[in-house]
């Protein structure tokens, strides 16, 4: 089997892809209010990872197709939307209150576009746009100028409250479309921010961009890439192995939690060792 164990930066980077979520995709679940439960789990597992001594915690496989459609190498995400989408938000969150949003920018904005895009509406690419370029513009004279909101958001975090939400700024931004409310992506992110700034003061997100922003092991927070194209397949198996699917019941979904935490607790160390061995096999 061959993949790549990575950070969410290294995508962007060492990888040097764009990550398109493709229309065959559904829309950002984990913002969802019925999902609120699962977002608040999932949120505190990243703040424990990100907060221990512990180098590196895994998010398990992401799988996608690898191509070239227009000169850039795209990575087609088909498995761990959901898991790369709140990665992407985190990153957002952690640049702003950590106040390096510009190396954030850099990584992120490429001509003006996110390189992270969400090609199921329009309107979820154009949110991406604004959120990675977080410009205002004004005119000054007789021409017109960007202007750097950053600085503006991290004063607005601070004095965050729970009445006082993350997600009004942004809805109350000249460049934030009154048709993306109409959106369930756009909507579902917001959430999420949300939630990230009631569960990540700027206190406790002190040096945290740093920390998620390393590349591979060396990062808090990675996953195992697996290129499908590498078996040649192709998102016709993604169809219909969701097609197939049903919704769990509660039972289900409580016995699933139960017994991930048992097999996370009985067989981590034995996981790590594993892996390790299949990656200087690969190597």
């Amino acid at each position: 089997m061959s993949f790549k164990h990575l950070s969410f930066i290294d995508l962007f980077t060492k990888e040097n892809l764009v990550v398109e979520i493709p229309m065959l995709q559904r829309d950002y679940a984990y913002g969802r209010i019925t999902e609120r439960e699962k977002r608040t789990e999932f949120l505190r597992s990243i703040k424990t990872y990100l907060l221990s001594d512990n180098m590196n915690h895994e998010l398990d496989f992401i799988y996608g197709s690898i191509s070239a459609p227009k000169g850039e190498n795209c990575l087609v995400l088909l498995d761990g939307q959901q898991r790369i989408t709140t990665l992407f938000l985190l990153h957002w969150y952690f640049a702003i209150v950590n106040k390096q949003f510009s190396q954030f920018r850099e990584v992120f904005l490429f001509e003006g576009k996110s390189k992270f895009a969400y090609t199921i509406r329009e309107s979820s690419a154009e949110f991406c746009n604004a959120l990675v370029s977080l410009y205002k513009r004004r005119k000054n004279k007789d021409k017109n100028e960007e202007v750097d909101q950053s600085i503006d958001y991290y004063n607005y975090i601070c004095g965050l409250s729970f009445e006082k939400l993350l997600s009004s700024k942004i809805r109350n931004e000249r460049w934030f479309f009154s048709h993306w409310n109409n959106d369930p992506t756009v909507i579902n992110m917001l959430n999420m921010l949300d939630d990230i700034a009631r569960t990540f003061s700027v206190d406790e997100s002190n040096g945290l961009f740093d920390k998620l922003n390393k590349s591979g092991i060396n990062s808090s927070i990675t996953f195992n890439l697996l290129p499908l194209d590498d078996y040649k397949l192709t998102d016709e198996l993604y169809i219909k192995m969701n097609s197939r699917g049903k919704s769990l019941t509660r039972f289900e979904n409580f016995k699933s939690k139960k017994l991930k935490k048992y097999d996370e607790q009985k067989q981590s160390q034995n996981y790590k060792k594993k892996l390790q061995e299949i990656n200087d096999l690969e190597n």
